[in-house]
């Protein structure tokens, strides 16, 4: 325990900052950030380097940085420069929990004719909750705001996803450069997000007779997983004996399912006890397929299954206030005759002392799962993806500083980690040559109390951050076309 003097630096006052995002030259031509405190990855930093960065990607990082004399000159003197920040599953971009009418309408299917004999796997109209063939694209609507919201915290990166239900569609890896999504995005169709059903937060689910629970979604998957197997055989066998086995009509979700079959997606599957992490982890061993647990609460009371079958979390930093252990201080002194109650625990606190500490010690275990499972040798990544404001990931991920947590754990988690879970270590994650060009710079390190994000670079475009409340509307404007380019002719 301890480490209270650390702070999440780069989230501190974030809120209160204006975003001006600052085009790249026409020219393309390179940029040296000079004079910086380079954090190359958690545990090599070096001091005044120079990092250069050319078409979007970082040329060369050092000390000794022999710069081009077209090259911009950017002073970063008394900033220190990280790897662009990557949350690994957001549902940035995705307002509605399930695909429209007119997106699920393509896959329907009519009433089976009985003429052609029993039918030998589901029905397309039943299958609730299952649209592997369906992904970022078909569900995503721009969002500049809530995108600048994830620079100003320093993330370059995300994973999107659509929803959780049963198999609910492929996840893809955007750069938040503000592009449109033909140009920003970075990896399509990297992930397929699984659950155990969604029975509260669809239209649907009020009435919906089957998957109506855990089980029946676990039936579905196999189901489909089954059907899938039969559609890619009866394909190959019509191919074989085109006048002997009838013809397969095009089924979009079964022939989605074949990059599973083929375990060229991964699973990210969104459980939080341990109950379903085993359930999870049981159906990944059964069909053979890759998995990465996605939110795990609690995943840290099976930190040791993870460990030993090589499963990376990626951590929901999703969870309550601290419990209250006495009532707040009264103006006035007043003296009671219980010990229990008062008039201020009347609504919350009508409950013994040694209750509420358990109340504290569960949510201090909750707190510390990401640095317990770490310690487990887990491997981690950071998602802020169910919290409804960034303020909250702010407050969360310094209570997680204030326990056990460390600033290294927490810049990996943040980085190298969710780099290689989405399979991108060769792109992101660090400050090297041949890395994409996505820099944060903070005013202090990680970690420490009142640092700030003041630029973050994407692609190797820059966005400044000040504690300006006030936009430069001028320089807004003038990055504004280039940045947005022909947003409202795609996706």
């Amino acid at each position: 325990m301890g480490l209270h003097f650390l702070r999440v630096g780069i989230f501190i006052l974030a809120g209160c900052f204006s975003a001006t995002g600052w085009a790249q030259d026409p020219f393309d031509t390179p940029v040296a950030i000079v004079h910086v405190t380079a954090t190359l990855e958690a545990g090599s930093t070096i001091d005044d380097a120079t990092i250069l960065i050319d078409g979007g990607r970082i040329i060369a990082v050092g000390a000794d940085v022999e710069i081009p004399s077209e090259a911009q000159i950017f002073d970063g003197s008394g900033l220190y420069a990280y790897p662009g920040f990557i949350d690994a599953a957001t549902h940035l971009g995705i307002k509605d929990k399930k695909p429209s009418d007119a997106v699920l309408a393509r896959a329907s299917d009519d009433e089976y004719p009985v003429v052609q004999g029993p039918r030998t796997h589901m029905q397309l109209a039943n299958r609730l909750g299952v649209w592997p063939h369906i992904g970022v694209t078909e569900m995503y609507t721009a969002d500049a705001d809530a995108m600048d919201s994830f620079r100003k915290l320093g993330f370059s990166t995300v994973l999107i996803t659509p929803h959780a239900d049963v198999i609910s569609g492929s996840g893809e890896v955007i750069q938040l450069s503000g592009k449109p999504l033909r140009r920003s995005t970075l990896a399509r169709r990297v992930t397929q997000i699984l659950g155990f059903g969604d029975f509260e937060g669809i239209d649907y689910s009020k009435g919906r007779t089957y998957p109506a629970s855990p089980m029946g979604a676990v039936a579905m998957i196999r189901q489909t997983y089954m059907d899938a197997e039969w559609y890619r055989e009866r394909h190959a066998l019509s191919e074989q004996h085109p006048t002997e086995i009838r013809r397969v009509d095009f089924d979009p979700v079964l022939d989605a399912m074949g990059v599973l079959l083929d375990r060229e997606q991964m699973w990210t599957f969104a459980v939080d006890t341990p109950n379903e992490i085993h359930h999870a982890l049981d159906l990944a061993l059964e069909f053979d397929q890759r998995i990465a647990i996605l939110g795990g609460k609690e995943a840290w009371k099976v930190a040791d299954r993870l460990a030993a079958e090589n499963v990376p979390v990626i951590v929901s930093m999703d969870f309550e206030e601290k419990p209250k252990l006495a009532p707040k201080k009264l103006k006035e002194k007043k003296v009671y005759t219980t010990v229990s109650w008062t008039p201020e625990f009347e609504n919350d606190f009508f409950e013994p002392l040694t209750v509420r500490r358990d109340r504290v010690r569960v949510w201090e275990e909750q707190v510390n799962n990401l640095h317990a499972l770490i310690q487990a040798g887990v491997e981690v990544a950071i998602t802020g993806g169910d919290l409804k404001s960034p303020d909250k990931l702010t407050k969360n991920i310094e209570a997680a500083l204030e326990l056990d947590l460390t600033a290294d754990e927490l810049l990996n988690s943040l980085t190298q980690s969710p780099a290689s879970i989405l399979g991108l270590g060769e792109q992101l994650g660090s400050l090297a040559p041949g890395k994409i060009a996505n820099v944060t710079l903070l005013t202090k390190p990680l970690g420490e109390k009142d640092s700030q994000v003041r630029h973050v670079f994407i692609d190797g475009t820059r966005f400044n951050y000040t504690t300006d409340a006030k936009k430069d509307e001028s320089i807004a404007d003038a990055a504004k076309s280039e940045i947005e380019g022909d947003r409202k002719s795609v996706v």
